[in-house]
């Protein structure tokens, strides 16, 4: 958890895990768990049936707190909220759009992706946020403790930007306006199967690389919080 030192603290707020025996704080020599959380937890024992806890709260941890350790909820928050739009396309859309003839596959597909082409405020505000929030916080992180202390958190930043954002950006995007500007009511059956060959297996296959990638940063976002 951390190294330990001995310490003496003037100012704190004490918590008492009293034991049979001596309740009362004296001015003891105090061992402190240096920690990676918003607190540092103090223990002292006067005897072998005494153990208190002191816990002090400083004022850099506060902001520390209020700021870096909320955007970091916000960025779990919105990373899972992206996660959970790809992993139901892997899940439910696809599968199921895989049942229809081509004409219907592509003209569903069409529909459904028009609705994020027209730029649906929940979903780009989702969808672009996680990417802002993702790095600032990993910034803060560098600024408030270094690159070594923030190497975790910027090893999952770099794998949502690549595994997800860059897959997006580079494959689904541009295999998505071409599905868009087929004028599918005007194709043969022999053309309608060949864009379907070109698009469905290589969109799916990169989308459930993505998808596998987004809930490998979620989890570990979420264990980051848990540990901060």
């Amino acid at each position: 958890m951390g190294r330990l030192k001995a310490s003496r603290l003037p100012h704190e707020r004490r918590i008492a895990a009293k034991g049979p025996g001596d309740s009362t704080l004296g001015p003891d020599c105090f061992i402190s768990f240096k920690m990676n959380y918003p607190w540092k937890v103090y223990l002292s024992s006067r005897s072998a049936t005494l153990i208190q806890c002191r816990i002090c709260f400083s004022q850099g941890s506060k902001k520390r707190m209020d700021g870096y350790q909320l955007l970091l909820i916000l960025t779990a928050f919105l990373c899972t909220l992206v996660t959970g739009y790809i992993l139901t396309f892997s899940i439910v859309v696809m599968p199921g759009l895989s049942a229809l003839n081509d004409r219907a596959y592509l003209t569903a597909f069409q529909h459904a992706d028009r609705v994020i082409q027209n730029r649906q405020p929940i979903f780009v505000l989702t969808w672009l946020g996680s990417i802002v929030s993702f790095v600032g916080v990993a910034a803060v992180s560098v600024m408030d403790v270094g690159f070594v202390e923030s190497r975790a958190l910027l090893a999952l930043c770099i794998a949502y930007l690549v595994g997800v954002q860059a897959i997006t950006g580079l494959i689904h995007i541009p295999m998505n306006n071409r599905v868009q500007r087929l004028a599918i009511e005007d194709m043969n059956d022999l053309t309608l199967q060949k864009e379907r060959d070109l698009f469905e297996e290589k969109w799916v296959t990169y989308n459930n690389a993505r998808t596998a990638v987004a809930l490998c940063v979620s989890v570990g976002l979420l264990i980051l919080i848990g540990y901060r």
